[in-house]
């Protein structure tokens, strides 16, 4: 229990210390977009639909006049959206947190990143040092769920042995259980709670939940939201307790096939 208390408590200093770095780095680093090359995109896009628009309606202008006035519409309130995020800073502390978290977990959704060269260089060196850190807490506490696994094969052996069933069966049996049991929930309930939520469709909730659980995190779908306050500090803490609690599953998942073996289980010198 203690050595599991320390790499808590490690994990948690590592997190802090991240966070207050890369937050007082890159809080007054460039915001988000060059409003010139924002001007110039959206002049291209309305010069090519004034082209193909005119091209396609030239015997209907009212139609014309109607898309074109639509589409100038469009352009207008993303402008509006654009001047809104580029007036708004990505790197609050709750997001220089998130960032830390994406970082060691090896999540990297790329939502925000550091622009300081310094940034860069300690991102490197956060990543290497918090990466180990991460597999010491992981494996710290995947050992305990590692031997509660064992627990239950006993528990399933002595009660089912009898039957003629033989031990390597239910290994496999158990193994598959659990595996499944991680999917059920780190993936399947997580996606049904964005559903509900979240307003997303389950198929995007559900490519959402396996993305993190497994730290793919392409970055189409992510927690990080503009917002600070103390429900964004509890959004965020969620987020990173589901990823620790989902590696761990699964690193405990792995011990426990790993370790057993055809003649019997091996009991480690910590169990013992």
């Amino acid at each position: 229990m203690q050595m599991l208390i320390c790499s808590l408590i490690l994990i948690t200093t590592y997190l802090y210390v991240g966070t207050h770095t890369f937050y007082n780095l890159e809080r007054n680093s460039p915001i988000i977009a060059d409003e010139e090359n924002d001007k110039m995109v959206f002049e291209f896009v309305e010069d090519w639909f004034s082209n193909v628009l005119s091209n396609k309606y030239h015997n209907f202008s009212g139609v014309f006049d109607f898309e074109l006035n639509l589409l100038r519409h469009n352009i207008s309130r993303i402008k509006e959206f654009r001047k809104k995020v580029r007036n708004t800073h990505l790197w609050t502390m709750e997001n220089a947190f998130l960032y830390c978290v994406t970082v060691i977990t090896t999540i990297g959704y790329g939502n925000i990143v550091p622009v300081t060269g310094i940034g860069k260089i300690l991102t490197v060196i956060y990543g290497i040092l918090g990466i180990p850190f991460l597999i010491h807490f992981v494996s710290n506490w995947g050992n305990s769920l590692h031997k509660f696994i064992y627990n239950v094969e006993r528990f399933v052996i002595v009660q089912f042995s009898f039957k003629g069933l033989p031990q390597n069966f239910l290994k496999n049996f158990l193994t598959v259980f659990f595996l499944a049991l991680f999917y059920i929930i780190f993936v399947l309930t997580p996606a049904i709670i964005l559903t509900i939520f979240q307003n997303y469709s389950f198929v995007d909730s559900l490519y959402c939940s396996y993305i993190t659980a497994s730290s793919i995190g392409f970055g189409d779908f992510s927690v990080m939201t503009l917002e600070t306050g103390y429900i964004v500090w509890c959004r965020y803490i969620l987020f990173t307790v589901y990823v620790l609690a989902s590696a761990t599953y699964l690193a405990g998942v792995v011990m426990y096939r790993v370790y057993s073996v055809n003649e019997g289980y091996i009991i480690l010198t910590e169990f013992s």
